[in-house]
Order: structure tokens, then C-alpha cells, then sequence
């Protein structure tokens, strides 16, 4: 299973140079071999939150819905909030 970080989706929807190609390439394969990799819950929103300023609300919305065609949302709870709190990352965003 794969876990994506909330850049590389940012890489594929602003096309950001350097990143965009291989970030393709890996939503390419994950679209090919459906329910292999998860987002967090809070990438969703932030993906928006991020992209909507240059793509536009629906636009942003839209990458989503396709993405979850074949992308699963973890699931989570508050145990797995507890235990992500005190893991020894210096990104809390990633732990989450």
C-alpha cells in the first residue's frame, strides 16, 4: 500500500516543473492498479485549499473526485489521531 503525500497531487494538478512528470507517471500506474494507495482525509482538503487559487474551486473538486475513482481515503479514528500525535516525525502533517 502506498500512502500519498499531498505534494505529489499538488505536483500533477499546478504542473509544477521537475515534479509534475514523475508524479504523473505514479497516479498513472496507481489509476492502473485501483485501491493500491491511500490519501489521508486532511490532504483532501488541503488539496483544495491549495490548488482551488489557480485551478479554480470546481476545477480543484473535479482532480478529487477522479483521483478517488481508484485512490482510497484511509480511514481513521481517534486512536489513530492518538497514536500519529506521538510518533517521533518532525512533520506532524505527515504522522496525521
Amino acid at each position: 500500500m502506498i500512502l500519498l503525500d499531498t505534494d505529489v497531487l499538488i505536483d500533477v494538478a499546478l504542473d509544477r516543473p521537475g515534479h509534475s512528470g514523475p508524479a504523473a507517471r505514479l497516479l498513472g500506474l496507481l489509476e492502473r492498479r485501483p485501491r493500491m494507495a491511500f490519501v489521508a482525509w486532511h490532504t483532501l482538503s488541503n488539496f483544495h485549499y491549495l490548488v482551488s487559487p489557480t485551478r479554480g474551486r470546481d476545477d480543484a473538486r473535479q482532480f478529487l473526485v477522479e483521483l478517488t475513482r481508484f485512490v482510497s481515503v484511509a480511514p481513521t479514528d481517534v486512536e489513530a489521531f492518538h497514536y500519529a500525535a506521538f510518533l517521533p516525525l518532525a512533520d506532524f502533517e505527515d504522522a496525521l
